[in-house]
Protein backbone atom coordinates (compact mmCIF):
# COMPACT_ATOMS: atom_id res chain seq x y z
CA UNK A 1 0.00 0.00 0.00
CA UNK A 2 1.44 3.41 -1.29
CA UNK A 3 1.87 6.47 0.88
CA UNK A 4 -1.47 7.87 -1.12
CA UNK A 5 -3.70 4.84 0.13
CA UNK A 6 -3.05 5.35 3.26
CA UNK A 7 -3.19 8.95 3.77
CA UNK A 8 -6.92 8.61 1.61
CA UNK A 9 -7.07 5.60 4.45
CA UNK A 10 -6.38 7.91 7.29
CA UNK A 11 -8.40 10.61 6.09
CA UNK A 12 -11.59 8.59 5.89
CA UNK A 13 -10.77 7.47 9.10
CA UNK A 14 -10.39 10.71 10.26
CA UNK A 15 -14.17 12.12 8.68
CA UNK A 16 -15.40 9.34 10.53
CA UNK A 17 -14.42 9.94 13.95
CA UNK A 18 -14.86 13.38 13.78
CA UNK A 19 -18.72 12.69 12.65
CA UNK A 20 -19.13 10.45 15.96
CA UNK A 21 -17.57 13.11 17.68
CA UNK A 22 -19.75 15.42 16.69
CA UNK A 23 -22.87 13.35 17.25
CA UNK A 24 -21.68 12.72 20.59
CA UNK A 25 -21.56 16.40 21.15
CA UNK A 26 -24.93 16.68 19.80
CA UNK A 27 -26.56 14.57 22.04
CA UNK A 28 -24.56 16.15 25.17
CA UNK A 29 -25.89 19.11 24.15
CA UNK A 30 -29.54 17.51 24.26
CA UNK A 31 -28.75 16.42 27.54
CA UNK A 32 -27.95 19.82 28.80
CA UNK A 33 -30.86 21.25 27.55
CA UNK A 34 -33.35 18.37 28.77
CA UNK A 35 -31.71 18.99 32.39
CA UNK A 36 -32.25 22.47 32.21
CA UNK A 37 -35.75 22.01 31.52
CA UNK A 38 -35.94 19.76 34.10
CA UNK A 39 -34.79 22.05 36.64
CA UNK A 40 -37.35 24.95 35.54
CA UNK A 41 -39.86 22.75 35.91
CA UNK A 42 -38.91 21.23 38.94
CA UNK A 43 -38.63 25.12 40.17
CA UNK A 44 -42.14 26.11 38.89
CA UNK A 45 -43.52 22.45 40.88
CA UNK A 46 -42.42 23.50 43.93
CA UNK A 47 -43.36 26.97 43.65
CA UNK A 48 -46.69 25.41 43.02
CA UNK A 49 -46.66 23.43 45.71
CA UNK A 50 -45.75 26.10 48.55
CA UNK A 51 -48.79 28.17 46.90
CA UNK A 52 -50.98 25.30 47.87
CA UNK A 53 -50.12 24.69 51.10
CA UNK A 54 -50.56 28.09 51.74
CA UNK A 55 -54.11 27.87 50.83
CA UNK A 56 -54.81 24.89 52.84
CA UNK A 57 -53.51 26.85 55.70
CA UNK A 58 -56.22 29.38 54.63
CA UNK A 59 -58.66 27.34 54.57
CA UNK A 60 -57.91 25.17 57.82
CA UNK A 61 -58.21 28.75 59.49
CA UNK A 62 -61.92 29.54 57.67
CA UNK A 63 -63.12 26.12 59.24
CA UNK A 64 -64.76 25.87 62.30
CA UNK A 65 -62.79 24.25 65.35
CA UNK A 66 -64.96 21.21 65.94
CA UNK A 67 -65.11 20.28 61.86
CA UNK A 68 -61.56 21.03 61.28
CA UNK A 69 -60.53 17.67 63.01
CA UNK A 70 -63.07 15.99 60.74
CA UNK A 71 -61.05 17.95 57.74
CA UNK A 72 -57.84 17.05 58.64
CA UNK A 73 -59.33 13.16 58.93
CA UNK A 74 -60.88 13.15 55.52
CA UNK A 75 -57.40 15.18 53.88
CA UNK A 76 -55.34 12.61 55.10
CA UNK A 77 -57.78 9.34 53.80
CA UNK A 78 -57.72 11.12 50.67
CA UNK A 79 -53.75 11.28 49.97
Amino acid sequence: MGLRERLQLQQDELAVLRSAAGSAQNALNIERASHQQLILKIGVLEAENAALKEEVKVFERLVPSGAEAGFRANRKLSR
